[in-house]
């Protein structure tokens, strides 16, 4: 006999991707994962140099600082959830017991992923 053929083989494939979403979003998520993978936008640009007056350009340089690390943190912000997603559909896929095609895993990351960073599951509940 088969495992597909056994009456268990539902339950442990349901089983299997519940613990594998477990195991992936709150075992493997790291603390520094969890805390970049949502960082915002930084927002507008700040007004460019060439418009500014003499006197405007010591903040309006500093205003250009404060953009630069707020989008350097956004862009740290696409790789900690992208390795994020990376981790938790490997967990899934290990949990399943290797069943799920390669074409449900690439769903399984690329549907995750947008869910995380952008806080998509906040705005479904």
């Amino acid at each position: 006999m088969h495992l597909t053929d056994s009456p268990f083989y539902p339950p442990l494939v349901v089983f299997g991707l519940l613990l594998g979403h477990l195991v992936g979003d709150y075992v493997l998520q790291t603390d520094w994962l969890a805390t970049h993978k949502t960082t915002p936008h930084p927002g507008p640009r700040p007004k460019t140099f060439d418009k500014a007056k003499p006197e405007e350009l010591e903040p309006l340089l500093g205003e250009w600082n404060e953009y630069d690390k707020k989008f350097s943190a956004y862009w740290l912000g696409h790789l900690a959830c992208l390795c994020h997603c990376f981790c938790y559909t490997i967990a899934v896929q290990v949990c399943s017991l290797f069943w799920l095609p390669a074409w449900a895993l690439v769903a399984c990351c690329v549907l995750h992923f947008p869910v995380d960073r952008f806080r998509l599951a906040a705005w479904w509940m």
